[in-house]
């Protein structure tokens, strides 16, 4: 992909090339044909078209950006050529069939290697092969060393075969995208899955009776059970029985849909046989008709917490540096708080996200079934392309796997996120009744030390009274010994209590330290998501714009490009409606092409597909107006709804044009020139008709009465007012109403 936008940014910088040339080079690279081994596919496609326009020299050409390389060639030897003043060139420029009578007497292409070199080139007929997005990729070439006047019967022909090549370029195309998609879905897999295994807090899924499915590794930590191990549990097992009853009134709760999740406090019994105190964050989660499915519950290890508060209840820090320990702590949990809040707004984008591109996949896969039997169809005769198109096809499978995994996993993360912001809540309400009871042990503290002040006081007076009276000296010696003994206690609790405020320091050090990585880890993961974000965002718009496209190709006939019988059903329900509602009339036309079966045998079923392809297309032309519809039933059954100002008349007139143009559009074909027929079947709405169905079955009759009648003619069904049974008969032409 690289050297694609290098080659694209070439051209850009290039002003003697268009200005759409560089989007055209991304498209071509994307293609991944370029300088690739020969291909039976795109072989057969010049090896038939040599064989139908008796040329020496037929060639697939890919027009890069200074070359010529050919992906299929009969007859030349070159595997590649220089772009600039080259035939191929001048097509991929105009867009435009190109038809060169004598080369080597047009200034044009003296340049060219096959007109001045050893081939000789003179005479050529070119026709551009266009991208599904209408970027011109190469051409379809058939080259002559003689001077020879190609006329238009040889540029029909060669064009249809361009047609076929076309269909091959757009299964390359749809197959690179799908290994873009498929890589895409394999790498966000990977990361929604190591996003549940590295998650912070322990995550089990439950079923609804709470038995163990699936856990992380967190959990298995936790509790010291291995993975086996905690698979054989339930979550009601483990749970202290003073605790269970809570968590059931709770559960029941949530299962009624009156809360969407809960969070209490639990004891959950680990593997050693003590309890672990833990907080409990459990929800359902339910599939999109709101049934419940299974349980996500996210364990978060709550001792840890319980022990530094009794070690805040023991200890009293200095007075001005406990106080700004616990501010800043107060700041870091507040902004650890304001962090998750962003994390899981994120992740709730995410997962709806997720939830729009699993439905644009559903979609895409309901509407790919009549995609794929087209391509099927158009390539029967190769092989090579088909088998390629159902492995693509396989992918897309899997890649719609892949997808649903990461929702599942996105689905599971959140409950997570939303325990450790309530776990941080009731952090930051530990930590203010720490602040309380550092504040109670400063004033303790201050207490103890008027007291020492006023021992030391009582000493320094108790001193000077024994100066004084030396007389009493020894009668007092045991009352002076007792008073020392209480000072040395005195100094000693002194000691104790500066001792236990410096431990008090240490731990809140501690604890600043753990809160500061605890948020650069969730600045980290906040980061992640933001770019796991912006990636769904491109892979949804990927997925809808492809999804849209299915979608135009399931209500259109993929070979005539016409609307197809789901399309006319939908039509013909909608003109009934109208009719009931408003009295408006409308016209049906059924057409049949004759002897379909023995053009099929006789000539082949690629000249039946063209006959088909043909009427498609003089049916579109012959319409009166945009309301008016023509559609593909099947097979060689076609269909017109005519709307508006309409009568027998004007409905005769718009058959006889079909009619008309159907003789002036005779067939090119290897066995010469192919003139068809058809047979046509007319109806009228009547106001008291129950629905389009009974028009159609009028409509048949009389198109099967013509072919009845000899064929190649139209027929006109009407139903008098007092026989159930309509009164079909030939008309030419029908009388004015």
């Amino acid at each position: 992909m690289r050297a694609a936008l290098e080659t694209a940014d070439a051209a850009l910088q290039d002003g003697s090339v268009p200005v759409d040339e560089a989007e055209r080079l991304v498209a071509l690279n994307r293609l991944g044909l370029l300088d690739t081994p020969p291909s039976a596919a795109f072989d057969g496609v010049t090896r038939l078209a040599q064989a139908a326009l008796q040329v020496p020299i037929l060639c697939l050409s890919l027009i890069d950006q200074n070359r010529v390389w050919f992906k299929s060639r009969i007859g030349l030897g070159l595997r590649e050529t220089p772009r600039r003043g080259s035939l191929c060139d001048q097509v991929i420029g105009s867009r435009e069939p190109l038809i060169v009578r004598d080369a080597a007497a047009d200034a044009r292409f003296a340049n060219d290697p096959l007109v001045a070199g050893p081939q000789h080139i003179r005479s050529y007929l070119g026709i551009p092969l266009f991208t599904r997005d209408r970027q011109a990729m190469g051409t379809l070439c058939a080259m002559d060393t003689q001077v020879r006047a190609f006329g238009e019967v040889e540029q029909v022909v060669l064009s249809e075969f361009a047609k076929i090549a076309e269909d091959l370029l757009s299964a390359k195309e749809f197959a690179a995208k799908s290994d873009g998609i498929l890589q895409y879905a394999m790498e966000r897999e990977k990361l929604f899955r190591d996003t549940f295994e590295q998650a912070p807090v322990g995550i089990v899924h439950t079923s609804l009776h709470g038995l163990i499915l699936r856990m992380n590794q967190r959990a298995c930590a936790l509790l010291g059970y291995s993975a086996a191990e905690l698979r054989e549990l339930s979550i009601p097992s483990i749970t202290h029985p003073e605790d269970l009853q809570h968590n059931i009134r709770e559960f029941k709760r949530t299962l009624a849909g009156e809360i969407e999740s809960y969070r209490l406090e639990q004891r959950l019994l680990a593997k050693d046989k003590r309890y672990v105190r833990v907080a409990l964050s459990v929800a359902i989660k339910r599939a999109p008709t709101r049934q419940p499915d299974y349980n996500i519950v996210a364990i978060e290890d709550l001792s840890g917490i319980g022990t530094a508060l009794e070690k805040a209840s023991e200890t009293s820090p200095q007075a001005g540096e406990g106080e700004d320990a616990l501010r800043a702590a107060r700041k870091q949990i507040e902004a650890r708080e304001k962090s998750l809040g962003e994390a899981q707004a994120a992740l709730e984008a995410r997962e709806k996200s997720l939830g729009e591109a699993q439905a644009a996949l559903e979609g895409r896969e309901k509407s790919s079934g009549e995609a794929r039997s087209a391509l099927e169809a158009r390539e029967k005769s190769l092989g090579e392309a088909q088998a390629s198109l159902e492995a693509r096809q396989k992918s897309l499978s899997e890649a719609q796997a892949a997808l649903r995994e990461r929702e599942k996993a996105a689905s599971e993360g959140r409950p997570a996120l939303e325990a450790r912001e309530r776990s941080l809540s009731e952090a930051q309400a530990a930590l203010k009744e720490r602040e309380k009871a550092l504040s109670d042990g400063q004033a303790a503290l201050k207490e103890r030390e008027n007291s020492l002040s006023e021992a030391r006081s009582a000493i320094e007076a108790r001193e000077k009274s024994l100066s004084d009276t030396q007389a009493s000296i020894k009668e007092r010696d045991d009352s002076l010994s007792e008073s020392q003994t209480a000072l040395k206690e005195r100094d000693k609790a002194l000691s104790d209590a500066q001792h236990a405020a410096r431990a008090a320091e240490d731990a809140l050090r501690n604890a600043q330290e753990d809160s500061r990585g605890l948020q650069q880890t969730l600045r980290d993961t906040q980061a992640a998501l933001r770019d796991a974000q912006d990636q769904q965002r491109e892979a949804q718009a990927a997925l809808q714009a492809a999804n849209a496209r299915l979608t135009q190709e399931s209500a259109t006939d993929a070979l005539t490009v016409l609307p197809n019988r789901r399309t006319f059903s939908r039509r013909g329900e909608q003109a009934a409606n109208a009719l009931r509602q408003s009295r408006k009339a409308y016209g049906l036309i059924l057409l049949d092409v004759d002897n379909f079966k023995h053009i099929n045998e006789e000539y082949g079923h690629d000249v039946g597909d063209d006959v088909l392809r043909t009427l498609g297309n003089i049916l579109s032309t012959q319409l009166r107006n945009s309301s008016d519809m023509a559609a593909r039933l099947g097979g060689d059954e076609f269909a017109v709804l005519c709307f508006g100002d309409i009568n027998e008349q004007t409905l005769h007139d718009v058959a006889e044009r079909i009619h008309g143009q159907i003789g002036k559009a005779p067939l090119a074909t290897p066995k010469g020139l192919l003139r068809f027929t058809g047979s046509f079947g007319l109806a009228l709405s009547m106001a008291d008709e129950p629905d389009w169905k009974s028009v159609y079955g009028r409509a048949d009759a009389a198109l099967r009465e013509a072919k009845h009648a000899g064929k190649d003619r139209i027929s006109f069904g009407r139903s008098p007012m007092k026989n159930v049974t309509a009164r079909l008969r030939a008309l030419s032409p029908p009388p004015a109403v």
